[in-house]
Order: C-alpha cells, then sequence, then structure tokens
C-alpha cells in the first residue's frame, strides 16, 4: 500500500543524500521505460533517489507492492524485456488498455490475482463456500514480499508463531521459484517423514496437478536427503550407527585411553562442540567455545601443545 505523505517526506531527503553519488540505482532505466513498467510520476522520482539496493528495501512499506515488485527485479539485475514478460504482463489480463486508467472498476477489473469484487450477498457466499483446500494455500498480501522476493543475497530465515502462515509461504516461495526457472529444480526439506507428505500434498494443490511441475520439486527430510547423496556417490552405502553402537564405541574408547571422562561425556563433546562447530583439527578445538558445556578442561586436562 503506498505511503504517499511518507513518499513526499522522505524523497526530497534521500534526493538530497543522492547528489554526490558517483551512480543511482536506476541510472541505467529511462523514465520512459519505467514508465512502461507500470511506475508512476511519484515512485519514478523516489526511484531516482536510490543510490543502492538497501534504500530501495528502506522505501519498501511505502511503494505500491506492484510497483515494488517491478523496482527489485530491476536493482536484481533483470533487464526491461524480462521485467515485462514475468512481472507486468502476467498480471495484465489480454483486454487491459494500453493506456493507465484511473477508474476504479477497470483498475479492480485488472487487478484480479489480488481483488474480487462481489455483486451481491449469493456471490460472497459462494466466494465463503470455496473448498477448505483453497484456504491451504492462501498466501496473506503481507507475505508476497517473502515469497515472491527476486532473490535473496545467502540464506533467509523466517520467523513467527504456530499458524501464521510460514509453510504456505514457503510453498509459494517453491511455486515462485519454478516459474522463474523452467529448467531449474528446487529442493525442499523438513524434519519428518510425515510432514514431508504433507508438503507434498499441499504443494500439489497450489501447484494444481501440475505433475511435470511436481516433478521438479524434490521434497523430503535432511536425513534423506543425505542419504540419497551418500548412496548416489558410494557403491555401498554405510549403515549410520545407533545409539547403542555408539555408546559401546564411546566406552571402548574411554578403556583403552584410560580417559579420565566418561563415555557419555566424550559422546555429547563431540556432537555438541566438534560436530556443532564443524571443527577440523586439534587447534580449532582447543580454541573453540564451550559455553554451556558445565564441565571445564583445565590445563592438566588438556593435550601438551
Amino acid at each position: 500500500m503506498r505511503d504517499a505523505v511518507a513518499l513526499d517526506e522522505l524523497t526530497p531527503l534521500y534526493e538530497t543524500a543522492a547528489r554526490t553519488a558517483p551512480r543511482r540505482l536506476f541510472a541505467h532505466v529511462s523514465d520512459g521505460t519505467l514508465r512502461e513498467l507500470g511506475i508512476d510520476d511519484q515512485v519514478l522520482r523516489a526511484a531516482r533517489s536510490f543510490v543502492d539496493k538497501a534504500q530501495l528495501e528502506a522505501f519498501s512499506t511505502q511503494l505500491p507492492e506492484d510497483q515494488l515488485e517491478v523496482l527489485q527485479y530491476l536493482a536484481e539485475g533483470f533487464g526491461p524485456e524480462e521485467v515485462y514478460r514475468d512481472v507486468v504482463a502476467v498480471r495484465r489480463p489480454a483486454d487491459a488498455p494500453a493506456e493507465p486508467v484511473e477508474d476504479l472498476a477497470t483498475v479492480i477489473a485488472n487487478t484480479s490475482a489480488r481483488i474480487r469484487l462481489v455483486t451481491g450477498p449469493r456471490e460472497l457466499e459462494e466466494a465463503l463456500e470455496k473448498p477448505f483446500a483453497a484456504w491451504r494455500v492462501f498466501l496473506h498480501p503481507s507475505q508476497r514480499r517473502v515469497a515472491h522476493r527476486v532473490s535473496y543475497g545467502g540464506p533467509v530465515q523466517v520467523t513467527g508463531g504456530p499458524g501464521t502462515g510460514k509453510t504456505v509461504a514457503a510453498l509459494h516461495r517453491v511455486k515462485h521459484l519454478l516459474g522463474r526457472s523452467p529448467e531449474g529444480r528446487v529442493l525442499l526439506t523438513t524434519y519428518t517423514n510425515a510432514l514431508a507428505a504433507g508438503l507434498r500434498e499441499i504443494l500439489g494443490l497450489l501447484l494444481d496437478g501440475d505433475e511435470e511441475l511436481l516433478a521438479r520439486v524434490d521434497v523430503t527430510t535432511v536425513d534423506a536427503y543425505a542419504h540419497g547423496v551418500v548412496r548416489a556417490r558410494s557403491a555401498s552405502v554405510p549403515k549410520p550407527a545407533g545409539d547403542r553402537e555408539q555408546r559401546q564405541l564411546w566406552e571402548k574408547t574411554v578403556k583403552q585411553l584410560g580417559s579420565p571422562f566418561t563415555a557419555r561425556f566424550l559422546a555429547q563433546e563431540y556432537r555438541h562442540v566438534v560436530l556443532g562447530q564443524d571443527l577440523r583439527d586439534l587447534d580449532a578445538y582447543l580454541g573453540a567455545s564451550r559455553r554451556g558445556r558445565g564441565t571445564g578442561l583445565g590445563a592438566a586436562r588438556r593435550p601438551p601443545p
């Protein structure tokens, strides 16, 4: 939603700061091209003041969502033709007028993916009576920026309480990525086989049962995926040691080395410190944080340098 007051107040400040910048974010895109992509005069003025993507993100809550999405794609390096094809054209019905309009009825008609105008109680009742499956994949408008963002600079964490839509946002992200890369594959991982099966079912609803799209998505657990990688690269797949076998191995190690530590302590040390911090040698281990372990390792209990 546009915050016109904030745009009018903030844009002059950014324009002043941008005067000394060597280059601005959208310097490579002409005003005419931006207007063809749906950027109006107020947003265009603001966009011309941005020098980097961080400033664009800072304005994200003030800009209309459709225009923000266009600017995000351009900022990520997509060309105007690509942005028109993948962002603008998919929103516009085939019979949409070429020139911008301000008539409310026309605007609603051309934004049917987000607005539905009902003409009476019966039509409203029909909308509310849609099958529950449709609501299972409903993406709240506030979550579109997470699911449909062009790209992230690295890993991103999305937090929220139970029932806030994190899973649905992840599934819409999968659909978005499938559309962005027609030949690519997407990996969606979870914790249990039951959850993986549930995600596959919901994803099938979201993709309208499109088998070609579903075939490009691997929905599995982290453990199963890791096992598959090992199996694909090795003639024989080693069997993971169970809890009992691990305990016996640690007890054997303690006995052979005459260690002052218990098998339980060593097992937890290995799990929480060595594996937890991905330590690869003795020096890394000796310099690692052991906060929360409860048992200190004084000089007498450490190996000699």
